[in-house]
């Protein structure tokens, strides 16, 4: 099974980023855009695993032991900074305690054989991805100029998915929910 770590944002906060989308479509890149029950945050990517392995995995993510915190969405960007886009995404607010689980994922992970990365955590939410250069240009300046409304969540979990890939996109499953400390809400 190909799996990964994810923080997964309520379906409100979703199908919110949708309205991002939607903008930056009217620019007419050429972009695959995420479906909203798809869109998390990747804490690691783990690849091909098979289920004894798996087994380990959620043991190991069993030992974190990280508090509840609140998390927002920022501004919009793409990878590469600089250059032809590859990856729109919506950057997160408040990010420390999200770093310091992403850290606490690695750490426990690596002992089973699961290399560090090689960049540093860029904390963000895949929103599309740029299939070809056509309308790269008004691409750019409408990620540039797309402001949207700021969205908050209390992070409670975070979770093991499974990723299924098919002609239509992938399909992501959850395998299972490792919760965090003390309850946090999110300002109302």
């Amino acid at each position: 099974m190909r799996l990964f770590v994810a923080v997964v944002p309520p379906d409100d906060v979703r199908a919110a980023l949708t309205s991002i989308q939607d903008a930056l479509t009217r620019a007419g890149g050429d972009v695959k855009w995420v479906e909203p029950e798809n869109i998390h945050v990747t804490l690691k990517f783990l690849g091909e695993v098979t289920v004894e392995r798996a087994a380990e995995v959620r043991a190991a993510l069993c030992t974190i032991a990280a508090p509840a915190f609140v998390m927002g969405t920022g501004d919009t960007g793409a990878f590469p900074p600089r250059g032809k886009p590859r990856v729109v995404w919506i950057g997160l607010e408040d990010s420390g305690p999200l770093v310091a689980l992403q850290a606490a994922v690695e750490r426990v992970l690596q002992p089973l054989g699961f290399p560090g990365e090689d960049r540093p955590f860029a904390p963000h939410l895949t929103v599309g991805r740029v299939r070809s250069p056509k309308g790269v240009e008004g691409l750019q300046n409408a990620i540039r100029d797309t402001r949207a409304a700021r969205q908050q969540w209390a992070v409670q979990s975070f979770t093991l998915m499974e990723s299924r890939l098919s002609t239509r996109g992938p399909t992501y499953l959850h395998v299972e929910d490792f919760p965090l400390g003390e309850p946090a809400r999110a300002p109302r």
